[in-house]
């Protein structure tokens, strides 16, 4: 086992619910990040590491969900579960 790229507080969330490395096209600026969340803050962050070190975490958007999982589609976009309603939406560009 290695030590983690990166850690949190329980100030800034209670749960980690991990993600996928986003790879899609309608959000440019995070291609490469990893998102991952918190199913108690509903907190979305993009982590962006190399060769194992973290370079920056970034919080993308608080949702007022329950974030379970994550799923990414063929195209790279990245999708997240809401437990509390059963919903699927997908991170998407504020318009």
């Amino acid at each position: 086992m290695i030590d983690p790229i990166h850690e949190y507080s329980r100030e800034e969330g209670q749960s980690i619910t991990g993600g996928y490395v986003y790879r899609g096209r309608e959000i440019p600026k995070l291609v490469g990040f990893y998102l991952y969340g918190d199913f108690v803050t509903g907190k979305i962050w993009a982590l962006k590491q190399k060769n194992g070190k973290k370079i920056s975490n970034e919080l993308v958007i608080q949702v007022p969900f329950q974030i379970s999982t994550f799923g990414q589609d063929i195209s790279g976009e990245v999708y997240f579960a809401d437990f509390g309603t059963g919903n699927i939406f997908r991170i998407a560009k504020k318009n």
